[in-house]
């Protein structure tokens, strides 16, 4: 009916450009253009229309909205607290030598803060318009799992979470790009050991399955509830922002790690039980190295 009225106009005279939405048979962004076609008395003789199909462009452009103004609002919390705790010592708490080291303190966990959400961002972002190239090789994952346990542990330990390999393949190997992965990896593992509990677990597992090599990361802690699920791998989405806040994290791991696995043509899932842990799988295509 909407094409059909902007036609319409167009035989009546007028020069029409509109954007329609379209619910059948899929939903469906089209740019009209329609224009009359007069005869050399001027009269409308007919009309000539023009449809272009703009849903992927209408859809990033409602992302690339949506990212500056979440973008916006995360960078606001951190650089208000900055604000506020520079006011304060210059008001006269950096007399006070217990005061000015809690907001020196402070000062230094925003700015870090502050400093690995412009680095996620920028991450994400090259990742979001694909200028990210792989660079691909082939090695074990069960070397690539062992290099995030060893610089991991120690977070692991401040957060009294046990963290190993579990029925690790030895000989499991991929075509792919170290780095990439390695960041995903370290996004799952920092996750687990974050969101888990004093004396809780986490394992990273590494097998092959039906010719896919699959690495998952498993813990034991606080779970993730059922209908929020399908939402965890949204940009900046926060199961519990508290916690997130106390422990540095910018809402966009997870983010990173589905464009990462997409990017080698891989999959990412979660399955998870409300206090008794989450596991996250990541399936990867065997490749030859050639």
């Amino acid at each position: 009916r909407e094409l059909d009225v902007v036609v319409e106009r167009a035989s009546e005279g007028e020069g029409v450009e509109e954007e329609l939405e379209l619910l059948y048979p899929r939903r469906m962004t089209l740019r009209v253009k329609a224009n009359p076609v007069r005869s050399a008395e001027g009269k409308v003789v007919s009309t000539v229309s023009v449809i272009e199909d703009v849903t992927d462009l209408s859809r990033l452009n409602r992302m690339r909205q949506d990212f500056v103004a979440n973008v916006s609002h995360e960078l606001r919390t951190p650089v208000a607290t900055i604000r506020a705790l520079t006011d304060s010592l210059r008001d006269g708490a950096l007399e006070d030598r217990e005061r000015a080291a809690r907001f020196l303190r402070d000062l230094g966990q925003e700015a870090t803060r502050l400093s690995q959400l412009i680095e996620d961002l920028l991450a994400l972002s090259r990742l979001e318009a694909k200028e990210t190239s792989l660079q691909l090789e082939e090695f074990l994952l069960r070397e690539l799992a062992q290099g995030c346990i060893e610089d991991k542990c120690k977070l692991a330990e401040k957060f009294g979470v046990s963290l190993g390999l579990r029925e690790a393949r030895e000989d499991l190997s991929v075509v792919a790009d170290r780095s990439l992965l390695r960041t995903a990896l370290d996004n799952l593992v920092d996750n687990a050991i974050k969101y888990n509990r004093p004396g809780g677990r986490v394992d990273i597992i590494i097998r092959e399955e039906n010719g896919t090599a699959v690495m998952q990361v498993e813990d034991t802690g606080i779970g993730i509830p059922g209908e929020e699920l399908p939402r965890v791998f949204e940009r900046f989405y926060r199961l519990d922002k508290a916690r997130s806040r106390e422990t540095g994290g910018t809402g966009l791991g997870l983010s990173i790690v589905r464009h990462i696995v997409d990017l080698h043509g891989g999959t990412v899932e979660v399955k998870s039980r409300m206090s008794e842990g989450s596991t996250f799988t990541v399936r990867l295509p065997r490749r030859d190295s050639g």
